[in-house]
Parts: C-alpha cells; structure tokens; sequence
C-alpha cells in the first residue's frame, strides 16, 4: 500500500516500511547513502539549490509498483524534469534506446532481475547515463554489490524524504553536466585538432610546392648561369684569348680539385664557371699586348697586364648572381706567401677557388709539374698543389690504359674520357680525365643532337 506522507512531514513511504541505520561504509568513491547524504546537507557539503545548466533532462524511473513510479513522476515533473517509466528492466532496456536519459532511478527488487544487475546493463549499454538504486533493505551486501557492479552514483533506502531524493538527483545531473561538458570539450578539441591537423596538412603542402617550385626556379636560373657562361667562354676563344681548350681544362681540373677537397655542388660549380672565365679581363687588353710573350713586356706593358683579373671581375659586377664568381677571378693571382696582387692576401685569405684556379692554370700554361713542386708554400697552397699531383697522376694513368671507342649514345656515367671531345664544328666540349656524370651525359647528348660529334669517343671504365 502507499499512502500519503504524514501532515507537515517531507518524509515519503510508499511501502509503510521502516529501515533501520545501515552499517558505517568507508567512502572511496562519491556513492553515499540516504542518511549520509542528509547528513552532509546539513554541512552544506551537498549542493541543494544551485541551479542547473539549460539542458533538459529526462529522468527513468524503474519500479514494478505503479503508484511508487507514479509518485516518483509527480515529485520531478514539479521541478521541470522530463520523466518515463518502465515497470520492468526489460521494458527499460528498450525505452532507453534512443533516448537521451540522464538519470536512471531503479527499485533494486525488479521482476526477472534485480536492480543491481539492470543499473550493470545500464552502465555497459548506456555508460553516460547517471544511476541511483532505491531500496527497502539495508542490506550491506546489496549496498556494496550494488556500488562495485553498478557502479551507481547514490544508494537510497525506502522510506525517503522528498527533500533529500531532490538533492541527491540535483547533485547526480550536476555531474551529469559537467560529464557532458567535458565530452562536449573533447568533441570540440578532437574537432579543433583534426581541423588543425588538415590545416597543418595543406600548408605543408603548400610549403612543400613552393619549394620545389623555388628548387625548380633555382635549377632553371642555375642552368641559364651555365649557359652564360658557356657563351663567354666561346667569345672568349673566338677572340683568340688563350689555347683552344685552355679555359675547358682548366675549369675541368679545378672542378676535380674541388670535389676532392670535399666542396658542395654550389661551391664546385661556381669555381667550375670561375675557371672558366678566368681569362675574361684579357679582352679588354690591347691585342699587341696578347700577342707577347710576357717575359718580354715592358713596364708599362707589365702593368697593364696585370689588371686583367680586375677588369674580368668588373665585367662581371653587374651581374648580382655571379658576384662570387668574380671575386674568385680577381684573387686568382695572389701568391700563397702574400707577394701576388692584386690585394697581397696570404694563406687561407685567398678564395680556395682563386688558390685551385692559381695552381692548374700555371701548369696549363707550361706543363711543368715540378716547377709548381718547387713554388709550394710561397706562390701555390700546398695542400692544392698535392690533389693536383692526384689529379695528373690519374689522367697519366688513363693515357697510358688502353681505350675504348665508343659513339656518343654509348657513352655511360662512370667512364673516363681519355681524349678531348669536340663537336662537329669544333667546340671543345669536354677535356680528357674527366669522370663522366650525369651533367656531363646530358651535355654531351644534347650537343651531340645539333652539332654531332665527329667520329667516336674514346673513353676508361
């Protein structure tokens, strides 16, 4: 029978049972019992009328006995909850579905399962869902079994007061609220995180175009370099400055040095092009003065002479990109001990490239190797003069092995041309000891293509 509370009491029996104090339980987690709970009201340890989010809640109610559901509803539509019921834990199970509950409120003695194994169920299907257990015993077996399976948020014993089950269910939709704030938290920080991510995605992306297309402007700009440099060269020989061939051997050697003293590709390349203008100033000489042998200029003649190097680097001034290149072209006559021109540097002060450039251009020019071994340390670095001596060392070697004749489509990276290589009308294109790489493979297919190479080439592997 349930009958009405007594006048001027907030105290609710449904069941006209009476319940004595359960034993103590030490408190390791924030399930509280009925009286407990009243207790802490007292203390204001509870929340009893703080006011609740804008989310509106629905509460299930569990309980085989009508008039308890239909007494539990009055008590929390009056308070603006949304409220169903179920009088089995089946029927529970399947109006859950679907449904956005916030609270579960169970009777622990249901027909074909207890409470405590339906709040089980309710917390493996429905695990957001907060679950309070209303029960007659006060049985500390049920109490344990209930908090340690269902993990249930208060255990309430039969009979209650109003005002109480109302602060415990204000308190357990607080937690509600701030579980649901902080999955809402997480959605948003998984959302922000994944957007970051795409975003960090296609700006790498972007940044990684932009650097091929910069690799790309670099390589095209590189390759224009080359072939400014080419053409000068070609003007150069046209003019009758130096051998046919001097400034290509010269570049060549220089190029070989400089891989062999450990530089990078940017260096190597821009004593590779140093090289081979490093004769550009002569153009600016009175052709009378070229023509002499300069053991027997005159002073004056002499002097005029030894402006070449500044008037090459001059020519190249206007050129921003080839700034480095010229600087090489200027040093390239200073002397080791510091009695060259034109600025007197010594030692390491001098550009490496200028110091390379020095030691085979001297020897291009007389083909006398121990004349350099006997200027080491006073006109030429040391350390250059020896990788040289490697160098010449390795092309006698190649003269001396025998070779193959090979035409210019069976040429391969790796071999060692033994022979200059001209084109049909006479451009050298590559001096004998150099080491095939793939530049020099595409350089000489390319020329081949529009000049063909006369005859074979005569290679080392």
């Amino acid at each position: 029978m349930i009958s009405s509370p007594p006048p001027n009491s907030n105290r609710t029996d449904p069941t006209r049972v009476k319940t004595g104090a359960l034993p103590a339980i030490k408190q390791t987690s924030p399930f509280v019992l009925s009286r407990q709970a009243a207790a802490q009201s007292k203390t204001g340890r509870l929340v009893t009328n703080a006011p609740l989010a804008t989310h509106q809640h629905t509460i299930l109610i569990v309980d085989d006995e009508m008039k308890t559901r239909q007494l539990l509803e009055t008590i929390f539509r009056q308070d603006g909850y949304q409220v169903i019921t179920a009088h089995s834990a089946e029927e529970a199970l399947q109006g859950l579905t679907g449904q956005d509950v916030s609270l579960v409120i169970s009777d622990d003695n249901l027909p074909g399962m207890s409470g405590t194994e339906f709040l089980k169920r309710v917390r493996q299907d429905f695990p957001n869902a907060f679950r309070l257990l209303l029960a007659a015993s006060n049985d500390l077996r049920v109490a344990v079994n209930a908090i340690n399976e269902g993990h249930i948020f208060y255990y309430i014993t039969k009979p209650w007061n109003d005002d109480e089950l109302k602060m415990v269910v204000r308190n357990a939709l607080q937690r509600y609220e701030l579980g649901l704030d902080e999955r809402r938290l997480r959605a948003l920080i998984v959302q922000q995180s994944n957007a970051l991510r795409t975003s960090n995605e296609l700006l790498e992306q972007k940044v990684q175009e932009r650097t091929a297309e910069v690799e790309a402007n670099n390589r095209a700009l590189e390759t224009t370099l080359v072939q400014m440099v080419q053409t000068l060269h070609g003007l150069l020989e046209a003019h009758g400055i130096g051998q046919k061939g001097h400034s290509m051997r010269v570049s060549e050697g220089c190029d070989w040095v400089a891989a062999r003293l450990g530089l990078g590709q940017a260096q190597r390349l821009e004593i590779q092009m140093a090289a081979s203008l490093h004769d550009l100033g002569k153009v600016s000489l009175p052709q009378e003065i070229l023509k002499k042998n300069p053991l027997s200029f005159s002073r004056a003649e002499a002097a005029m002479y030894r402006e070449f190097p500044m008037l090459g680097q001059s020519l190249l001034s206007n050129i921003k990109l080839l700034e480095g290149v010229g600087k090489t072209i200027y040093h390239q006559r200073e002397w080791y001990n510091g009695t060259g021109y034109p600025a007197g540097l010594s030692g390491d002060n001098i550009p490496l490239g200028s110091r390379i450039i020095a030691v085979i251009d001297w020897y291009e020019e007389r083909h006398d190797y121990e004349d350099i071994q006997r200027n080491v340390g006073h006109r030429f670095d040391p350390n250059v003069v020896k990788v040289f001596g490697e160098y010449l060392e390795m092309t006698s070697t190649s003269d001396n092995n025998s070779s193959l004749a090979l035409l210019p489509d069976r040429l391969q990276e790796g071999m060692m041309i033994t022979d200059d290589v001209y084109t049909g009308r006479g451009l050298l294109l590559v001096t004998r000891g150099k080491v095939v790489d793939k530049a020099t493979l595409e350089k000489i297919r390319n020329f081949n293509a529009v000049d063909p190479i006369v005859g074979t080439i005569y290679v080392r592997k």
